[in-house]
């Protein structure tokens, strides 16, 4: 979620099209996200970014790898 202003947002859940985590997220951090979303129901929205060698893109894919 990237905004210009800082502190806490309201928005709708069903606006959630998809939850990016990216490769360094703590375990410890991902485990605790990992869970809260699946309360929300949102499991199902979850995608990982990843880096490949000598690349700069980032790759998004539906599971951890």
């Amino acid at each position: 979620f990237l905004s210009e202003t800082s502190g806490l947002k309201h928005y709708h859940i069903e606006s959630r099209s998809k939850v990016i985590i990216g490769e360094r997220m703590a375990i410890s951090d991902k485990t605790v996200l990992l869970s809260t979303l699946e309360s929300l129901g949102l499991s199902d929205k979850v995608e990982y970014a990843r880096t490949k060698n000598n690349s700069f893109k980032v790759h998004i894919a539906k599971r951890d790898q």
